[in-house]
């Protein structure tokens, strides 16, 4: 049993499975490039990772988390278009920074009150965004999308330094948050690269791969905190 605590630990297991079986099927048509049926099976695994965790906590406490989740498959759908221009993949990113915000917020609720320790999430991240900016106009060009696409990025590696906050905090599952963070980041940094640059073949094998080991360490990170 993956979830022994949690209210509902069977349920929460069988959806964690198909969860995982979503992914491999996913990643699947996307070696093989079959772009019509990797659309469609697409949306259901951040479906079933969202359930699972609903019910691995069943507490308002958590209502964040589930949010961040399901702002993710939203997030999926959009990208999904992304083929069709520029539009799907700027709303797409703003749900997506909604799921990142969601996911600090929730990291940093666990921070006891008085701990200043989340300050450095503050910190960093305009440091981030500094730091990211001239990359991104490189390799994007338009300013109208770098500039909001600079803070998601910024704001992707501040799950991280959430993640390095937990873990100081004495939160060892916050591990899988910080490799879950770097993996997301990783994917979105080709995921642009493929949008704006060049296309390469089997590109969505590799940006899907990445994404979904991403969003499944950082939830479980949190879970298991």
């Amino acid at each position: 049993m993956i979830f022994p605590n949690a209210p509902f630990p069977v349920v929460a297991t069988i959806f964690f499975y198909l969860f995982v079986l979503s992914c491999v099927v996913e990643l699947v048509f996307a070696f093989l490039e079959k772009e019509k049926w990797r659309v469609l099976v697409k949306p259901t695994s951040m479906f079933f990772l969202g359930l699972m965790a609903i019910f691995a906590t069943f507490k308002v406490d958590y209502i964040l988390l589930y949010v961040a989740i399901f702002c993710g498959m939203i997030g999926d759908i959009l990208l999904a278009l992304k083929h069709h221009g520029d539009m799907p993949f700027v709303i797409g990113a703003v749900f997506f920074l909604a799921g990142h915000i969601c996911y600090i917020t929730r990291m940093m609720l666990f921070i006891p009150s008085g701990n200043l320790s989340w300050v450095w999430v503050l910190i960093l991240c305009p440091i981030f965004y500094c730091v990211l900016l001239y990359p991104c106009k490189r390799m994007v060009g338009k300013w109208a999308l770098v500039i909001p696409g600079t803070f998601y990025l910024s704001t992707l590696l501040s799950d991280i330094v959430a993640g390095v906050v937990l873990l100081a905090n004495g939160h060892l599952s916050a591990i899988m948050v910080i490799i879950g963070g770097l993996s997301f980041f990783a994917s979105d940094i080709y995921l642009s690269k493929t949008q704006f640059v060049k296309h390469d073949k089997r590109e969505d094998f590799y940006i899907m791969a990445t994404y979904l080991l991403g969003q499944v360490l950082i939830v479980m990170g949190i879970l298991f905190i």
